[in-house]
């Protein structure tokens, strides 16, 4: 004996608390959890009219979830859109140089006179100031040759430029060719 398959069934259109949409058969118990969504037709049918419906596909909980945070995201940026900006922390090792002579060395990578015409040619020399905590080794950028005098003999003065954790700086740093050792003095310099 053949069972015949009736495609003509009517279906229930149902929904969970998820919002989440299926099909049933009308002749069956729904299901735990599901309800009746209103609708209600062929298989054909149905599952056209949750295609328009059901137009996304996350839970409800996960787009509550996502919409709560949103909403977080929003109010935190709103928070520091409003905020007046913050000037730069301030910094130890700024107020230090800054505080009158400070010894440095040239760094051991331009102490042979070959480098240390180099790094005057190209305008950049790197110090080594020993009295902050440890070493603070910094780039002077400095106009080539411009910002280069004879200090006494046997010594070379640099006057150049640099940016210290946001603090624009300039310097002036007498170098004893003899031992590559020297004295440095900084300033506060405008931005510009």
């Amino acid at each position: 004996m053949a069972i015949e398959i009736n495609n003509q069934i009517d279906h229930l259109v149902v929904i969970n608390d998820e919002e989440q949409y299926s099909i049933w058969p009308s002749f069956k118990n729904i299901p735990a959890g599901w309800k009746r969504e209103g609708f209600e037709g062929s298989k054909e049918a149905c599952l056209e009219h949750i295609s328009k419906v059901w137009t996304d596909m996350r839970p409800l909980s996960l787009r509550s979830r996502m919409e709560s945070r949103k909403n977080e995201l929003e109010k935190l940026i709103k928070e520091i859109q409003t905020q007046p900006a913050e000037s730069p922390p301030k910094s130890s090792t700024v107020d230090f140089l800054l505080g009158g002579d400070r010894p440095f060395h040239v760094h051991p990578s331009q102490t042979t006179p070959q480098e240390f015409n180099r790094a005057l040619e190209i305008g950049s020399i790197h110090l080594v100031f020993t009295g902050t905590k440890g070493e603070t080794c910094l780039r002077i950028d400095f106009p080539k040759k411009d910002s280069i005098n004879a200090h006494p003999p046997g010594s070379c003065l640099i006057e150049g430029m640099l940016e210290l954790d946001f603090v624009p700086l300039c310097c002036s740093a007498n170098i004893d060719l003899s031992s590559m050792k020297g004295f440095g003095r900084f300033k506060k310099r405008e931005n510009n």
